[in-house]
């Protein structure tokens, strides 16, 4: 029997969850992405929802939405290494989109890629936009529009 995919919002207050998180977080962007902590913590994450994305019992992956008026921008989505290349990044970027475009407001969901990223995300239905440089690197802009 296949383990669900469940996606659970990170509370200040469960510490339990928001150390899931924390720790995931600094595996994928400041051990392997090698990003400086004071690129990767920022006043962005005051305004965004957090979220841990677990298989079954299992914390395997984050991400986080930040709201902008209509748009929903997607980012800080990884999964640890052993989880990629297993078709889990898709369902879980399906869920994503999914309870996003539940919210009546939102018109453009929105993320940041490396080009090596691209194919991942056109497959989900995102287009390229325009190309932004972040913190001295280039990242491509992906748009889905509601």
């Amino acid at each position: 029997m296949d383990k669900p995919f469940i996606i659970k919002k990170v509370y200040i207050y469960n510490i339990w969850l928001l150390s899931r998180y924390l720790w995931i977080r600094f595996k994928l962007f400041i051990l392997e992405d090698k990003r400086k902590i004071t690129q990767e913590f920022n006043e962005e994450d005051k305004r965004a929802d957090h979220y841990v994305l677990f298989i079954g019992k299992k914390a395997v992956g984050i991400f986080r939405v930040i709201m902008d008026n209509h748009e929903a921008i997607i980012g800080r989505f990884g999964l640890l290494k052993q989880r990629r290349c297993k078709g889990y990044g898709q369902k879980f970027l399906v869920q994503i989109v999914a309870n996003i475009k539940a919210d009546a407001s939102v018109f453009l969901i929105s993320l940041f890629t490396e080009d090596k990223n691209k194919a991942f995300y056109e497959k989900a239905g995102f287009s390229l936009g325009d190309i932004v440089h972040i913190g001295g690197r280039p990242y491509n802009k992906m748009i889905l529009h509601v």
